[in-house]
């Protein structure tokens, strides 16, 4: 019967077109969810405390975040195109970078401390991870690296560690000190041997009086009168 052929033609078709539309209607929520997932990550690593900067395969800088722009002092308009040798500051080795590209080519992450050198010339310190970043088929296509500014955490670091070493310096020398005839002649044994110490360049011993006021016993560089 025609009619029924044509009828069933119709059902075909209908069906068909549901089908169609539900494909197409998921497929739309998942590239917008992609997107969605896109402008996340963007914001992420736009707002991230560290600093990001991607590379094609031959160095060429093809991304870098505000962080890297402000810790740097290039501006993004400067650093893409360029190298990322751009900061190198010549602490490094050639043998440090040979054993970087090295790692690379491998397809493993580099990890690192680094001393840069910012777009006014001063040196900075950056404990740094650069990653390779592959396409589907697992060839790298680029290079990924983040970076932590740790230059005040490091000189914090080494004054403590200064502090440390000078405390237990100036014990060892109060140690080997034997009390003078006079309280004064003691207080001067005291500033000799501890400015005797390498980054000690004065000292004075103080006695705080039972109504709170305090004497200077003696002091190197001597006080001026009246200090």
């Amino acid at each position: 019967d025609p009619r029924a052929d044509t009828a069933l033609d119709l059902i075909f078709v209908a069906a068909t077109s549901v089908v169609l539309v539900g494909i197409l209607r998921r497929r739309a929520r998942a590239i917008q969810r992609a997107e969605s997932e896109r402008e996340r990550l963007v914001a992420v690593v736009e707002q991230a405390f560290d600093s990001v900067v991607i590379t094609d395969t031959q160095g060429a800088i093809e991304y870098v975040n505000p962080m890297f722009e402000r810790v740097t002092g290039y501006s993004r308009d400067e650093l893409i195109g360029q190298n990322p040798r751009i900061l190198k500051s010549g602490v490094q080795s050639d043998e440090f970078y040979r054993e970087m590209w090295a790692t690379l080519a491998e397809g493993r992450a580099w990890r690192a401390t680094f001393v840069n050198r910012r777009k006014d010339g001063t040196l900075f310190v950056e404990d740094e991870v650069i990653s390779p970043i592959r396409d589907a088929a697992g060839r790298v296509t680029h290079y990924a690296a983040t970076k932590r500014d740790v230059t005040a955490e490091r000189a914090t670091s080494k004054a403590l560690a200064r502090q440390t070493r000078t405390h237990a310096e100036i014990g060892a020398a109060l140690r080997n000190i034997r009390q003078a005839e006079t309280v004064e002649a003691t207080a001067e044994l005291v500033c000799a041997e501890i400015v005797s110490l390498a980054g000690v360049d004065s000292a004075s011993v103080v006695a705080f009086e039972a109504d709170g006021t305090a004497r200077v016993l003696w002091a190197y560089p001597p006080l001026e009168r009246g200090g």
